[in-house]
């Protein structure tokens, strides 16, 4: 939640002076550390529910080893 009311979701990215919110769909935000009121994390995903159910769980077994290997 932010000074003014507004609350800004997503991934944050802690850049010194600011964060950077990147919400679902790729859309980036900076905020200002000072403008955060409150900071909370969320017990749930931001993934869609059942999003994986429509890949063939070998490309599901794919993706989840590209994402943990570092490039």
């Amino acid at each position: 939640t932010l000074n003014d009311g507004s609350v800004a979701s997503g991934m944050v990215t802690d850049d010194g002076e600011t964060y950077t919110v990147r919400a679902a769909g790729g859309v980036s935000q900076s905020v200002k550390k000072s403008d955060v009121k409150t900071r909370q994390v969320l017990d749930i995903s931001m993934m869609p529910m059942g999003l994986l159910d429509a890949i063939p769980q070998k490309e599901v077994i794919d993706l989840i080893k590209y994402l943990t290997t570092e490039h």
